[in-house]
């Protein structure tokens, strides 16, 4: 490994850190044992329509460095993956506030994207709804 990707691989540890410790304490714990592995690509390699993957057997979160959306974004979006598989007893609710809101997706698209809208940084403004961010706060 030569000395760039080092610290670019530090710096993205680093990060990643700092963004989890965000998150409910909850979310963090399906995160244990997890890498994460960034790609400079716009899409992943083999799949031009996806950003991020989660392969839960390797426990690898990889992600890729789409032009649209900040790495942050995308990382947390594939972190609630995972809350929606293991912590979303609520999707019946959820689908009632997607009744309400303007979306182009599914539902665990749709909660995805607004997951981490609520708690990236640098959130796009599609994802404000306030009735659906106040119930993304409320998962535990």
């Amino acid at each position: 490994m030569n000395f760039k990707v080092f610290l670019e691989a530090e710096q993205h540890e680093s990060d990643v850190k700092k963004m989890i410790r965000k998150l409910p304490k909850e979310h963090q714990k399906l995160l244990k044992g997890y890498k994460f592995k960034f790609i400079p690509d716009g899409t992943l390699k083999n799949d031009s329509s996806h950003v991020g993957i989660i392969d839960e057997d390797k426990k690898i979160i990889t992600i890729a460095a789409p032009w649209n959306y900040g790495r942050e974004f995308t990382t947390l979006h594939e972190i609630a993956h995972l809350v929606w598989k293991y912590s979303m007893d609520k999707k019946d609710d959820w689908k009632d506030i997607m009744s309400k809101i303007e979306h182009k997706q599914g539902a665990e698209e749709t909660f995805c994207m607004y997951y981490a809208a609520n708690y990236s940084n640098h959130a796009p403004t599609t994802y404000s709804n306030k009735t659906a961010l106040r119930f993304i706060k409320g998962i535990k």
